[in-house]
């Protein structure tokens, strides 16, 4: 094949000033760079804190929607287990028909309950507390006839849904 030779131009610039040449940046170039920077930089922290709030407040909604779930289940069992049932201010005692077994729940603050449970055989007695953080009120109250072994509810109030508490029923299941 045959080559065409093309003249080469002179690819050297020309200066128009020589003693002034251009090296770097400008000094609202380097300003506009940092701030463009920093609100980035900004945007990405705030949204990095929103998102660990939002992650704690998660944590501790889980935390306390487990421990209603186990004082519910522990109460719900006690409670069909148990032969009577007596409500006095704020306090559930629970007791089996030989008397061998009482369970006391106690309303210990505003945010937690105690369950007590004694043998009288053993004379042993175990503590549980159930602690429900942001909560603002608990209460217990019997429902319908002053039975032996009546339905009871619980009504836990919390603080950022104080128009929908939470209400556990708990009854005495009769031997059929």
């Amino acid at each position: 094949m045959n080559r065409i030779n093309w003249p080469r131009l002179n690819t050297k610039r020309t200066q128009v000033n020589p003693g002034k040449q251009r090296r770097g940046f400008t000094l609202i170039e380097l300003l506009l760079v940092l701030v463009l920077t920093a609100s980035l930089l900004g945007g990405t922290i705030g949204l990095i804190s929103i998102a660990g709030v939002s992650n704690q407040h998660a944590k501790q909604n889980q935390r306390l929607r487990q421990e209603i779930r186990r004082f519910a289940d522990d109460f719900r069992r006690d409670m069909r287990l148990a032969e009577q049932c007596v409500l006095a201010n704020s306090e559930v005692v629970l007791q089996d028909t030989s008397a061998s077994l009482q369970i006391r729940y106690t309303i210990e603050s505003e945010s937690g309950i105690i369950r007590r449970v004694h043998k009288n055989e053993t004379a042993q007695e175990s503590i549980d507390h159930y602690q429900f953080l942001g909560c603002d009120r608990i209460e217990v109250q019997p429902i319908g006839q002053a039975e032996p072994a009546n339905p009871v509810q619980w009504t836990i109030s919390q603080s950022n849904r104080s128009m929908e508490p939470i209400r556990i029923i708990a009854a005495h299941r009769s031997a059929r």
